[in-house]
Order: C-alpha cells, then structure tokens, then sequence
C-alpha cells in the first residue's frame, strides 16, 4: 500500500519505514527459519543445511568415499559413513553400554529396551521388565523401602524379610539355619548359600572387564559401574551421585550428622564401617 509501501517478504505485514520493518523483522521473525527450498518450500536456519536438502532434489553427491567409492549429499553424512570402514563406534546405548557406528542405530537398538523394559526409573534412567523390580530400584534414590509391617510400621527393602519379619508377631518361630564352619544363623537358604562362600572362597561371578569375581552377582553389577562410569545413586540434597548404594547411603550420614558405628575402646563413632575398621587398628598397635 501507498502508506505501508515496505513488505516484510516473510509475513503479509507491511511498514511505513525502514526501522519499523528491521525491528519487525528482529523480533517477529528472529528464530524462524530464513532459508527455503523453491522445489519442495522446506525451510532452513542455515544456508549449508539448504544446499544440503537441495542435493536430495537434484540427486548431486559430490562427497565421494575413498575407501569405497560411496557418494554422499553431504560432508556430515560421508563423516558418519566413515564410521563403518574405521570400526569407530561412538554411540553407546546407556541401558546396555552396547555400541554402534550411527546414532540411528542406536535409536532403533532403544527401541528395543523400550518394549522389553517399560517401567523408567525418572531419577537416572535405568529401565526394568516388570514394576515390583522399579519399586526396588527406587528405594535406593528415595531411602525408602517399599514392604511395610502393618503391625508395627517398620519397613522392608525385600518381601521375604517382612514375612520373616511378621512370624515375630505371630509368635512363631521363624526358621533357622546354621552355618556348619561359623555357627552364624540365617533365615533363608539362600543368604546361607552366599555366606558360604566366604569359607570355601568359591567367586562364581567374574567380570567380564577385568576378570576381577565375586560371591555375588549384586557385587559384581556395582563393580562394572566402576568401568561404565555409570552413577544411577544421585543424593537429593547436594546432587552428587555414586556407582554403589551403600556409598550413597554414608555419604548421606554428612548430612544428616549420623554416625552409626561406634568403637567400644573410646566411644569415637563413624559414619561408615570401613572408617570404624580403620580406627579399630590404632588400639591393636
């Protein structure tokens, strides 16, 4: 029009002066995608993206492979080709730690875990087939245990421990097994069948990293963290996280000022065994 004779080319609107259009223009139009495609009318924020995309058109690849000859439309995609002839795989799956040479791989690869392991943890990701194993996991995050004594209100990480827990109100005994070496009692077979293996020295579970065994398969999962770098226990107060559930659980104790293990020599206490163990040999020497 002849009073707004400036049209801003990118939206109908038109100005009287050249100022109106650039402010216009910065703050209307700053994040839209400036650079178009006149054969399909897609949109781009830069013009190496829409050469690019014009290449699909025009069916150019001017980016060979000089290992196989191979073309490409773009510099970006001939790099990712690359991957396949140098054996680089530097897109991890963070589920499985398995590796892969394109990262559209690995998202059809996450696509999998996404089937088989629905229940997502929201605090780190970590992902499980069925919900009791979720609701396991996050009493690690949370401090919380999910089995609770209805009689009494004390709480349980395991089920098998509130049951044995609740023969104590029904006035049976629960039952007991002894170990044979060490006379120390236990309440399931199982728990006697790991504690064993600290006399017969058997470490079923190698890791497959280092070749590092344990007695239990728990120890050996907390160990391969140290080579993942994974750390799925994150405190809630300060935000630092740690590769094993017990370490969260001191570190913890800085907080809240607990200290729960106490020398019987001088009344120090520690927030940690290990703290109290290293204590114990000053008195011995």
């Amino acid at each position: 029009s002849s009073e707004n004779p400036l049209e801003c080319g990118m939206c109908p609107k038109a100005f009287p002066s050249a100022a109106a259009l650039a402010r216009h223009r910065r703050f209307v139009h700053r994040s839209e995608r400036r650079h178009r495609c006149g054969t399909c009318g897609k949109s781009f924020k830069k013009s190496s993206h829409l050469r690019n995309h014009i290449r699909t058109h025009t069916g150019e690849r001017p980016f060979p492979c000089r290992e196989c000859g191979k073309s490409f439309n773009s510099q970006a995609n001939l790099l990712r080709h690359h991957l396949v002839h140098s054996g680089e795989r530097p897109f991890e799956c963070e589920l499985c730690h398995k590796r892969f040479s394109q990262n559209s791989t690995l998202r059809q690869h996450l696509q999998v875990h996404l089937r088989r392991f629905p229940y997502g943890c929201g605090e780190c990701g970590m992902r499980f087939h069925r919900p009791h194993r979720l609701l396991l996991h996050r009493s690690h995050h949370t401090g919380e245990y999910p089995y609770k004594c209805s009689q009494c209100g004390r709480t349980f990480l395991l089920r098998r421990l509130l049951e044995v827990h609740l023969l104590g109100h029904s006035g049976r005994e629960p039952r007991v097994l002894e170990c044979g070496e060490c006379k120390k009692l236990f309440s399931t077979e199982t728990s006697l069948q790991v504690h064993r293996r600290i006399h017969t020295g058997e470490r079923p579970y190698p890791c497959p990293d280092c070749g590092k065994a344990f007695r239990q398969s728990t120890h050996l999962k907390d160990h391969r963290r140290l080579h993942t770098g994974e750390r799925p226990f994150r405190c809630q107060e300060c935000g630092k996280s740690f590769a094993i559930a017990v370490r969260l659980a001191e570190h913890r104790r800085i907080h809240t000022g607990e200290r729960p293990y106490g020398c019987q020599e001088c009344g120090k206490s520690y927030r940690s065994f290990s703290n109290l163990w290293k204590h114990r040999k000053l008195h011995r020497e």
